[in-house]
């Protein structure tokens, strides 16, 4: 599995879970409560729910290509711009308790896709530090 892999797999699972699962799932007062909005918005949860699920298709398509040792750019470059936008957006807009949590994980994403545009190699390296393929 290459490090690049591991971040994706990652990358998935944690939006899944803390993003896609609660906008599609929960109640619209529950998510309403949980994003500090004033009035429920169901629809408007749900669309923002499968829009992100959508992200989370892309970024598992780059898997294969990953394990293959090869550099999925546009996935990547969707990733940086995604997770940078989100961390940028909650930090710019004063996150607060579990949102801070959210922006760090977002920018720690950001940053290694970041790192993952400017040395392939480093995240095309298998867990244990061989070279899978080059880029």
């Amino acid at each position: 599995m290459t490090r690049l892999t591991l971040l994706l797999l990652l990358k998935i699972g944690f939006t899944a879970i803390t993003v896609v699962a609660p906008f599609l799932l929960l109640p619209a007062d529950r998510v309403a409560e949980m994003i500090g909005a004033l009035e429920p918005a169901p629809s408007l949860y749900r669309l923002y729910g499968v829009a992100i699920l959508a992200l989370l298709v892309g970024y598992s398509s780059a898997v294969p290509t990953a394990q293959r040792g090869e550099l999925p750019r546009g996935i990547i470059s969707m990733g940086l711009v995604s997770n940078g936008g989100a961390a940028t957006t909650l930090f710019a807009y004063g996150a607060s308790g579990t949102s801070v949590l959210l922006a760090v994980v977002f920018a720690a994403i950001a940053f290694a896709l970041l790192t993952t545009l400017l040395v392939p190699d480093l995240m095309l390296r298998t867990l244990t530090g061989r070279h899978q393929a080059s880029a």
